[in-house]
Order: C-alpha cells, then sequence, then structure tokens
C-alpha cells in the first residue's frame, strides 16, 4: 500500500514538472502544427496566395498561455523541426523563419507577465487583464513578428514561393499580411486554448463540463442557443448557391453570440466563436471568391477582430456587474460597521431550512452601558468578540447572526442544540474577560427555541429577547412550552403602558412622602415619592417604573409629579413653607436642555421660593459629560434649589469623582448600609465617603436604614440623615401634612 502511495506521489509531482510541460507542448506543436498550418484559411489576390488567418499563431499562444514562457524553448524546437521537414528551406532560412515567430512571442509575454504576473497565464479573452493580454498578443506580437519576417526577408534570400510573406510590395498587402497573424491571435487562440486544456487534462475536462454544460443554471437555453447557431451556420453554408439567403444568416449569426456573451460562460463562447468564424470563412465557397478582393478581405478580417474584441469587452463588462452584484448583495446581508451577517441573511438561511432548528438568542447584559459610557465604538468591538468567542465554541454547522441592539442569535441543528446549549453558557462566562472593556465585563443570558419555515421570525426574536431580558444574566429559558405565556406578558405590557398614560394624562397619581431625620437633633425633611391609580388600586414604582423608562415616558412623570407637588404646596403652604422637601428627577429628563427653565417657571408661577426644596438626581447624571444635564443642574443650584445625589456608591462612583462634585447632599446608597453592622469594608467605605464629602460641606444621608443597630452605628460614624422603615415608612403626603400641622413641630434648619 505504502509503495502504491509512493508512485502516485511521485507521479503526482513528475506530472506538475516543467519537464512534462515541455514534452507535451514539444509533441502538441509536431502534431498540431501541419494541420493548423494546412487549414489556415487562404485566398489568392493577384495570382498570389495569402493567408486570411494562419492558424499556427494561435497554437503558439495557447501553449504559453497554458504553460507559461518556460516553455518557449521546447516550441521554438519543435516548430524549427516542424518546418524544416515541411518547407524547402535550409536550416539558416528554417531558423530565421522560427525566430521570427518565436522572439516577438517572448517579448509579447515578457511585458504581459510584468503587467499581470501570475494572470499572465491564462485564455487571452479572460476578463482579467483582458485589455493587457489583446494588446501583447494581438497587436504586439503580430506587429513584431511581421516586423521580423521582413528583416528576415531583406537578410537572408528566401524562395520565391514563401517570398510574398517576407515582403511587400504594397501597403494592401502589408495590411493583409499583418491581419494574417492578428487574426489568429485574437479570434481563435482563445478556442485553441481550451480545446488543448480539455485535451490534456481529464480533471479539467471534468470540472469545465459541470461548471459550464451540466451545473448551469441555463443548460436547456444553452442547449437552444447551440442548436440555433448550428442551424444558421448550416443554412449559410448549404445555400451558398443563393448568396441573398447566406448573407442574411452572417448578421443573424453575430446577433446570436451577442445574446450567448451576455447569458453563457466565457469559456463555451471561446470554443464556439472560433469554431463559428472557421466556418464561416471556408465554409461558403462564395464568401472565398468574393473576398478575394483585397479591399473586401481587409474588411471582413477587420469586421472579425473587431467584433471579437467587442464581445470580449462585453463579457468583461458582464464579470464585473456580476461580481458587484455579489459585492452588493453580500454587503446587504451583514452589517456594515461590524461585517457580521445581519438579520436579512438570517431570514434567507431560515428559509430553506428542511428540518426544524433551534434559535438560541444571546443577550448581551451590558451592551447599553458600554454604548451610553464609553462611546458606540467599545459596545461594537465588545459585540464582535462576543461573535468570534461564539464561533470558537459552536460546531462548525451552527450560524451566528447579528440582531439588532447589540445581541447575537445563534442557529443550531435541533438534535445537536440541547447538548451545545448545556455548555455554551459556562464557556462564555469563563472566557468572558476576552470581551472586557474598560474594566467593564459583560454579562451574558440565553434564551432558545425550535423553530421551522412556518413560524414567524422577527416574531419570534421579539419573543426570545423578551424571555432572556426578563430572566437576566446567567440563566438559560426555555420558550418551547411557555410561548403562550411569554405572548401574554407582552400583551400585558402593552396594557399597562396604554394605563399609565391615561393615568399620567388624568393625573391619576397620588404623592407619598418618607421623613428623613437628623441624627443628633429634631431636624428632619421629606422625600416626594409617587404612586399611581390603576384600576382603582394604588400601585408602587417597582410596577410601573420600568416600563415608564422602556416607553420614553420619564419626562412626562417627573413633570407630572413637580405639577402635583406645586399645586399641593400652593394649597397648604401654611403648613408647607416651613418644611423641607427633595424631588427626584430621572436622567432623561435633564437632558432635555428646557428642564431647568421649565422647573423654575413652574414655581414662579405659583410664586414659590426654591429655599426649602432639594431635587435629587442619580450621580451617574452627574457624570455623562453631557452639556444639558450640567448645564440644567448649574442653573437649578443658581437659582436657588439644593442638589442632592442619590444612590452615591452605585455605577462609577469613585474618590477622584466625589472629591469634584459640586452638590450640596450625599445620599450614600444602600448597598453599602444593608450589612454595614457586620461588614467592616462597608463601615470604611461609607466613613471614606463621608469625610471627604464633610471637608466638601456636603451633608450626608444614609439610604435603607432598617435596624436601630444601623441607626447607632451610622449616627457614630458621622451621618447627618438617616432614611429607611426604620425611621419612617412612606405615608401619603396628605397624611403627613395633616399630622405635621397637628403637632405644629418646629422646621429644623
Amino acid at each position: 500500500m505504502k509503495i502504491i502511495e509512493s508512485i502516485k506521489s511521485h507521479y503526482n509531482l513528475y506530472k506538475s514538472s516543467k519537464f512534462l510541460h515541455t514534452v507535451i507542448t514539444f509533441i502538441t506543436v509536431l502534431l498540431f502544427l501541419p494541420v493548423l498550418r494546412e487549414f489556415s484559411p487562404r485566398v489568392a489576390i493577384d495570382h498570389t496566395v495569402i493567408y486570411v488567418a494562419y492558424l499556427p499563431i494561435s497554437l503558439f499562444i495557447a501553449l504559453v498561455g497554458i504553460y507559461g514562457a518556460s516553455v518557449l524553448p521546447a516550441l521554438t524546437l519543435a516548430t524549427y523541426w516542424s518546418l524544416h521537414r515541411e518547407l524547402l528551406l535550409n536550416a539558416t532560412q528554417t531558423w530565421a523563419v522560427t525566430l521570427s515567430l518565436m522572439i516577438p512571442l517572448a517579448i509579447a509575454q515578457c511585458i504581459l507577465h510584468k503587467r499581470l504576473g501570475r494572470y499572465a497565464r491564462t485564455d487571452i479573452t479572460n476578463s482579467t487583464g483582458i485589455f493587457s493580454r489583446l494588446w501583447c498578443y494581438g497587436f504586439i506580437y503580430p506587429i513584431l513578428a511581421q516586423a521580423a519576417m521582413y528583416i528576415v526577408g531583406a537578410l537572408t534570400l528566401i524562395p520565391d514561393d514563401f517570398q510574398y510573406y517576407f515582403s511587400a510590395s504594397e501597403i494592401r498587402l502589408l495590411i493583409l499580411n499583418l491581419q494574417s497573424l492578428m487574426m489568429p491571435a485574437v479570434v481563435f487562440s482563445s478556442g485553441l486554448y481550451y480545446l488543448l486544456r480539455l485535451l490534456t487534462s481529464w480533471n479539467y475536462t471534468r470540472k469545465f463540463c459541470t461548471k459550464n454544460i451540466l451545473d448551469a443554471s441555463n443548460r436547456n437555453v444553452l442547449i437552444v442557443w447551440m442548436l440555433v447557431i448550428s442551424v444558421l451556420i448550416c443554412t449559410y453554408t448549404s445555400v451558398s448557391q443563393y448568396p441573398v439567403i447566406s448573407s442574411y444568416a452572417i448578421p443573424l449569426v453575430f446577433l446570436a453570440f451577442v445574446y450567448g456573451v451576455i447569458n453563457f460562460s466565457a469559456a463555451i463562447i471561446s470554443l464556439v466563436w472560433p469554431l463559428a468564424i472557421f466556418i464561416l470563412i471556408t465554409g461558403n465557397p462564395q464568401f472565398i471568391k468574393t473576398v478575394e478582393k483585397g479591399q473586401l478581405l481587409t474588411s471582413f478580417s477587420a469586421f472579425f477582430i473587431v467584433f471579437t474584441i467587442a464581445n470580449a469587452y462585453l463579457a468583461t463588462m458582464k464579470r464585473n456587474l456580476k461580481q458587484a452584484n455579489v459585492k452588493i448583495t453580500s454587503a446587504a446581508l451583514r452589517e456594515p460597521l461590524t461585517m457580521l451577517p445581519n438579520m436579512m441573511l438570517l431570514n434567507k438561511d431560515l428559509q430553506q431550512l428542511i428540518h426544524p432548528a433551534m434559535l438560541c438568542y444571546v443577550k448581551i447584559f451590558s451592551a447599553d452601558n458600554l454604548d451610553k459610557h464609553l462611546g458606540f465604538t467599545f459596545r461594537v468591538n465588545a459585540k464582535v468578540a462576543v461573535y468570534y468567542l461564539l464561533k470558537k465554541f459552536l460546531p462548525k454547522n451552527c450560524c451566528v447572526y447579528s440582531v439588532p441592539y447589540g445581541d447575537l442569535l445563534v442557529v443550531l441543528p435541533e438534535k445537536e442544540g440541547r447538548s451545545v446549549m448545556q455548555g455554551l453558557l459556562k464557556k462564555l462566562n469563563q472566557a468572558k474577560s476576552s470581551t472586557r472593556v474598560s474594566d467593564v465585563d459583560v454579562a451574558f443570558g440565553l434564551s432558545w427555541m425550535t423553530f421551522n419555515a412556518q413560524v414567524d421570525l422577527s416574531k419570534s426574536i421579539s419573543e426570545l429577547d423578551y424571555l432572556a431580558t426578563t430572566k437576566g444574566q446567567d440563566h438559560i429559558s426555555a420558550l418551547d412550552k411557555n410561548l403562550h405565556f411569554i405572548e401574554q406578558h407582552m400583551t400585558l405590557d402593552i396594557a399597562l403602558l396604554q394605563k399609565l398614560k391615561h393615568a399620567l394624562l388624568h393625573n391619576d397619581l397620588v404623592l407619598y412622602a418618607q421623613k428623613i431625620e437628623h441624627t443628633h437633633c429634631d431636624k428632619q425633611y421629606y422625600e416626594i415619592l409617587c404612586r399611581m391609580k390603576l384600576d382603582g388600586k394604588i400601585v408602587t414604582p417597582d410596577k410601573f417604573i420600568p416600563t415608564i423608562t422602556e416607553f420614553g415616558l420619564c419626562g412626562l412623570l417627573d413633570f407630572k409629579v413637580l405639577e402635583a407637588f406645586i399645586d399641593f404646596y400652593h394649597q397648604n403652604v401654611l403648613t408647607c413653607q416651613h418644611i423641607r422637601f427633595s424631588l427626584n428627577i430621572t436622567p432623561e429628563t435633564l437632558a432635555d436642555e428646557n428642564t431647568a427653565e421649565r422647573i423654575i417657571t413652574m414655581f414662579e408661577n405659583k410664586n414659590k421660593k426654591p429655599d426649602n426644596i432639594v431635587f435629587e438626581v442619580t450621580e451617574e447624571q452627574l457624570f455623562l459629560n453631557e452639556r444639558n444635564v450640567i448645564n440644567n443642574i448649574n442653573s437649578l443650584r443658581h437659582y436657588g434649589f439644593e442638589i442632592a445625589i442619590d444612590d452615591f456608591g452605585t455605577g462609577y462612583a469613585n474618590y477622584e469623582r466625589l472629591k469634584n462634585l459640586d452638590a450640596d447632599i450625599v445620599k450614600i446608597d444602600g448597598m453599602f448600609i444593608k450589612e454595614i453592622t457586620h461588614n467592616r469594608v462597608d463601615q470604611l467605605i461609607v466613613k471614606s465617603i463621608i469625610d471627604i464629602a464633610r471637608a466638601k460641606g456636603m451633608s450626608i444621608v444614609a439610604e435603607y436604614v432598617e435596624t436601630q443597630e444601623h441607626k447607632v452605628l451610622l449616627s457614630q460614624l458621622g451621618v447627618d440623615y438617616l432614611q429607611g422603615y426604620h425611621i419612617a415608612k412612606p405615608l401619603p403626603l396628605a397624611c403627613v401634612m395633616k399630622e405635621k400641622a397637628a403637632s405644629s413641630e418646629d422646621y429644623p434648619e
């Protein structure tokens, strides 16, 4: 077995060697050169027989196109041997004739190789570098060869039978000589190129037939087209005695070839076109008699050459348009920025599904934060990194697609999908350090469902997105059995949105207040909170804030709450004027450049002074680096409102930012308070925040005070104000103000 494999490997090496190419070239020239010389079309002009097309020229060009310049020595020797046997020339004359054909070919090949490199070895009409090949083979080579022949004729004694080819007594014969070399170079060399390749390589023959005939999308049209060509040529040759009929066949043949160039491969046209031209020239005796007049022969030869070049140009345009169409189609199937497969390609691939597949939605939870705080490029880079992680972990028969809003979708075979899904989330979490961008980790959640071509793709992706978002990160959720449940929840979200809009527009708001008390005296103030009346029930913020935020209604909610508070304040001014209140403003509201102006106008319209009003903004808002946010906050402080930084310690706060904060109050987030009584690290963090805030003259509020231990420890650490259920639960604002009016408590400064 090893001996056979060794023999095969040595044979393949030998087969591809230059030696074999040289032998094939030598034998091909010896076999084909006499035949081509014999079948080269001739006409008699002024009792002198001349060539219409000297076909050995096309043989030389075809062999160099197949094997390259390395076979030129073998080509030269074989040509010399063949000419020396057939022509009545001595050795010197034969070498002179041979070199007058070979040296110009070598020069043309050298120029072509310098311009095209490895693409020089191909068919003359190949669309890659076609004009360079036409120029070198179709013009430079014939002109240099003709000039070389005339030089040989001037320096060497040529027998009278061949003297015509090596000299010209008039310009008409000079043009005919030149065209007899140009015509085989331009018209016939491509046909011989493909014919020799088909004869010398079985693999090429098989691929050629498969690509251009068997697997052609328009195979039936190709067969009909070849039948039409055959009928037209047969008509042309069989009715030669009727010139009127046969003369109409020629333009019809040309029109048929224009159609062929547009619709079929260049290889098919390159094979059929030279054969058709050969039959048109030699198959009708009347044609030869007609063109034996020199002027007509020159015109017909030029026409064939020009039409061949025009067809080659048309084929090149078709190829370029096809490539452009492929590029445009490919670009349409990928995202412009990331170049990842998009929804259009996903839809196209899923339409071709034969067996059910599994859709796995990969939710990237930190994508929005990357976009908002670090810029769009960071989110794109994270998405691309996750894409390549998925391609690395998934089997080759799984495809990954990009979906809007920074997430990805995986299509897996149903049989393998479940086993792949089990380990996918674990692998992503283990490798997510590679998707780490500017110290921000991405987190993943997966949801999946089985899919077939009858399922609505857009609806399915929406449901998978909803499920992955609802379940949160580090969860794998299935949609197979709970499809109705998910649809119901999505419908409920839309219904809730309509109810919330109605409540906002009709002022169905209930203001609550939660007391915030001082740690060492009786000072206190109240944070205004919001509840809504929906279906006759009071709904807490955790039920409606997510929907309000998702559908962009934060601004409307903020101003409705502010409007309700100002109206309540105006109606209870005697009680409220000695009480300090704080109200929340969401990031979306502050991003509007007119927010501060609107707030100030609302207070001025009610003659309300800002001296006892605090606006709470999240620390995230101060670091958004947005001009509108900064301008609004500065305008509110300048007017006289106090600014409190709510939920400090979450998100992106650090000591440098705390040092640069421009606010009056810092509210430490509850995440540092919950376990502070037994967590030394939380104590140190809170203490450091207090020390820096104190140095800046800021008051400190601790949220989430739930026990007496919290209260005692925070007081010892230096917190100014406490807020939480241990201090007071939120109560309706009207009830709180009634109690305040009844007790007539003094307002602490």
